[in-house]
């Protein structure tokens, strides 16, 4: 399956030390978007990426559920998966959900690698009326040695996610 076609001008700005790939050697087959980060502290056997997902729907999110789909399909390409948090966001924002999930997959040598991946599901209005809203995941994959080192860095990708005017922007995400 191939990501859907969205075209909306969205915008996003990758923290130093980041640098955009093509989002198909993420392996994930939806990604939009992905980076990764050039150096990493500690075990380099894992390459921390960012990925952004982009989906539309013309019905009121349920953020649950839109959680636990995608904790489904990450579940169906890992050894194990447990999801370590869950939390509603959006008071002075789009509305949403982060969760934290932990996996493991086998490594480049075959033995298990552990994994943590970060994710924030947002819904954004994309019509006046209400009935045509973006639905955004930002995640970002990293060892559990390193994601004290690139949790701010993440943040920092997601508070800059933004969709810009039609007339000044380029198609797709950036």
């Amino acid at each position: 399956m191939s990501a859907p076609t969205i075209r909306l001008p969205v915008a996003v700005d990758l923290p130093d030390g980041w640098r955009a790939v093509d989002p198909t050697l993420t392996g994930t087959g939806q990604s939009a978007f992905a980076a990764v980060r050039d150096t990493t502290p500690g075990d380099t056997s894992f390459t921390p990426t960012i990925t952004m997902e982009l989906d539309r729907t013309t019905e009121a999110p349920d953020f649950v559920a839109v959680a636990d789909a995608a904790a489904a399909r990450l579940a169906a390409q890992v050894t194990e998966l447990v999801v370590l948090d869950r939390a509603p966001i959006g008071s002075d924002g789009p509305p949403g959900l982060t969760q934290v999930i932990w996996l493991r997959v086998p490594g480049r040598d075959g033995a298990p690698l552990d994994l943590v991946q970060s994710q924030v599901h947002l819904g954004i209005g994309v019509d006046t009326a209400g009935r045509d809203t973006l639905l955004v995941q930002l995640t970002c994959t990293a060892q559990p040695v390193q994601t004290t080192a690139i949790a701010g860095e993440f943040e920092q990708f997601v508070a800059s996610f933004r969709l810009r005017p039609p007339s000044t922007s380029e198609e797709g995400a950036r």
